[in-house]
């Protein structure tokens, strides 16, 4: 199984998205050619539904 390159040191872009019911996270090398336009070039706000599916997505649940 390959470890994810955020794992093994690789440079990068890193994001984690945080609202009341979920926390996502993503990981892009740094020559990935699928680094979204608005994390590329600093954008002030972005769309996280034009980006790749989250590498975890935590559901966030009361009890």
């Amino acid at each position: 199984m390959a470890q994810h390159s955020i794992i093994t040191g690789v440079a990068g872009a890193y994001v984690v998205e945080r609202n009341n019911d979920f926390i996502k996270m993503r990981f892009w090398a740094r020559n990935d050619e699928s680094v979204p336009a608005d994390v590329k070039n600093g954008a002030s706000s972005v769309n996280t539904d034009n980006w790749v599916r989250a590498h975890h997505f935590l559901l966030l649940v009361e009890f």
